[in-house]
């Protein structure tokens, strides 16, 4: 059962383990031993074959049950240790040993020697951390949806978006866990659907999330209602669910400024004062500055947003652009790539998805001002490190064939 700690020791994963493992390995055991029974034997053995029914219904609801326990379990950031304070913590325990246990002992020259191994170990650490001063910004591959995380050099974490149903908790999570981070400082969504929204909700059940940002026009009831899950508003589930988790909100707009840590951003749109009704027109724009390196997101924004950002005449040019409403055709005007000009260019994707995104109109705009363009339907997740104001992306899957478009 993968308790999604990785890179790192969760002490709660022991007990659960010893719960759960021999609860799940009678019920396999059991099941397949009347699956092989009922295989050899009359058909008119009923009571036999109820028996056999009824364990093999278990097994189902058994691996919800244990699911939903390994999230649970990963849950609980107290209990959470990073890889990176193991190393130190074993060498204090082994040091206190030592020097309390002033008796002759066989194992004092083996504990001597492992104490010095796990100082060096731990000294590389820390050389290894002082030495690595740069940012991290991982387009995480969440189907037909965005979210993006950024993890600054002292350690604060951004995430923008969360994805649909589901990739908070297995998708975004065990990326944090793998990063050795204990929770998200802060959570910015650019608007509520469900694509960009429900991970987040997943996340505020976790208790992962401390504070969470929302646009200004987020607040308004009168929103066109869709029976499709990906066009919901979720801002109402949004808000219930932070305020049961004890998480703060607060609402952006235009000119706003946002630092966390090394980490700065400028809010462009939408304004306060904006009277539309369409969830994507009312998408957070965002400019991060990372040590000089400038990325705009621009949420589900469509043509009508963008041409009111280029008559107002935003700063919008940035090193890397998150294409907006995943390279739909409403988006992306040949205007407002033309004001942001990125070298590169990054879509948020599903494979193989039903409304046919990216649109070509956009990769061919993309391409006549010279963006080079990565899509996490063919690339996976996309890490963009970032040292000294430049940027170097690393693509999770390998290089699809004839080019990065």
């Amino acid at each position: 059962y993968v308790l999604m700690t990785s890179a790192g020791f969760q002490l709660l994963s022991p007990i659960v383990n010893a719960v759960a493992m021999p609860i799940a390995s009678l019920l396999t055991v059991f099941t397949y031993a009347m699956t092989i029974m009922l295989s050899v034997i009359p058909a008119k053995a009923c009571l036999l074959m109820k028996a056999g029914t009824f364990f093999a219904c278990l097994l189902d609801p058994g691996t919800r049950i244990f699911h939903q326990l390994a999230r649970q379990t990963a849950s609980f950031r107290g209990t959470y240790i990073p890889v990176k304070w193991i190393a130190p913590a074993l060498l204090m325990a082994i040091l206190g040993y030592l020097l309390f246990n002033r008796r002759t002992s066989p194992y004092r020259s083996i504990c001597i020697a492992i104490s010095v191994i796990t100082f060096g170990l731990a000294i590389s650490m820390v050389c290894i951390a002082d030495r690595r001063k740069e940012w991290r910004v991982i387009f995480l591959d969440v189907g037909q949806g965005d979210a993006t995380l950024v993890v600054s050099p002292e350690g604060y974490t951004c995430l923008i978006d969360g994805g649909d149903c589901g990739r908070g908790y297995d998708t975004i999570l065990p990326v944090v866990r793998l990063h050795s981070l204990r929770k998200i400082d802060l959570a910015i969504l650019t608007h509520a659907h469900g694509d960009h929204a429900y991970g987040i909700v997943e996340l505020l059940n976790c208790g992962m999330i401390d504070r969470l940002c929302l646009p200004v026009t987020s607040h308004r009831s009168s929103r066109i209602t869709s029976e499709n899950d990906w066009e919901s508003d979720l801002t109402d589930i949004l808000l219930d669910t932070a305020r049961e988790s004890g998480v703060t909100c607060f609402s952006l707009k235009a000119g706003d400024h946002l630092e966390l840590g090394s980490i700065t951003a400028d809010v462009y749109y939408p304004e306060e004062d904006r009277e539309n009704l369409d969830l994507n027109d009312d998408s957070l724009v965002l400019r991060f500055d990372m040590g000089g390196f400038k990325i705009l997101f621009t949420g589900d924004l469509t043509e009508e947003g963008e041409r009111q950002l280029v008559r107002q005449r935003c700063e919008l040019s940035a090193d890397l652009l998150h294409v907006s409403h995943h390279g739909s055709k409403s988006s992306s005007s040949a205007s407002f790539l033309k004001s942001v000009s990125p070298s590169v260019s990054v879509i948020s994707v599903g494979k193989e998805n039903r409304f046919s995104h990216p649109h070509v109109s956009v990769l061919q705009r993309l391409k006549d001002i010279g963006s080079d363009v990565f899509r996490t339907d063919r690339s996976g997740a996309l890490i963009l490190n970032i040292r000294n104001g430049k940027g170097t992306i690393t693509e999770w899957i390998a290089p699809f064939e004839g080019g990065s478009e």
